[in-house]
């Protein structure tokens, strides 16, 4: 009996470490990464219902791969005009420069804008409706867990005010 509860003890030991082993290696840091700003990659940012003239760069990680953080950057023209619309994801928003717009809403009322500069940090639940656009020239930072997906609720017309 007594080899058999001492067999069991170490057996469960060892599986505890094995276990903590396993775990130790998935939750391992990644590698570091550095992004210079200069470097950035910059290509044409236009889901369906969005006008044209944003920008999109993807600073770390993939926004199309499920559970994975992602940091993207969006360079929004002036007076540009954000169409009512809500992601899978939350999202958390860093103004980096210019002047953003934001409303919660699922449809476009100009008047319940809000204005955000740089510095302002702006928490969206997932599928929580909103729009907005900007003020002259304004780069927005997004960071949040893939897949990033956009479902337009209300296309604009123009895109531009």
């Amino acid at each position: 009996m007594l080899r058999s509860t001492f067999s069991l003890a170490v057996a469960l030991v060892a599986a505890a470490f094995l276990v903590s082993e396993a775990w130790a290696q998935d939750s391992a840091p990644a590698a570091h990464s550095f992004v210079v700003a200069d470097d950035l990659e910059w290509g044409a940012f236009e889901p369906e219902g969005f006008p044209t003239g944003a920008r999109i760069s993807v600073v770390h990680g993939n926004p199309a791969v499920e559970g994975e953080p992602y940091t993207v950057r969006i360079s929004i023209p002036g007076d540009y005009e954000i169409p009512p619309h809500w992601h899978s994801g939350d999202e958390t928003l860093t103004v980096l420069s210019g002047t953003f717009l934001l409303a919660m809403g699922e449809s476009r009322q100009e008047e319940r804008l809000e204005t955000f500069r740089a510095g302002d940090v702006l928490f969206i639940p997932a599928e929580h409706p909103h729009f907005g656009g900007a003020k002259g020239p304004t780069v927005v930072q997004l960071h949040g867990i893939g897949p990033f997906t956009t479902t337009v609720l209300e296309p604009v017309a123009s895109g531009y005010r």
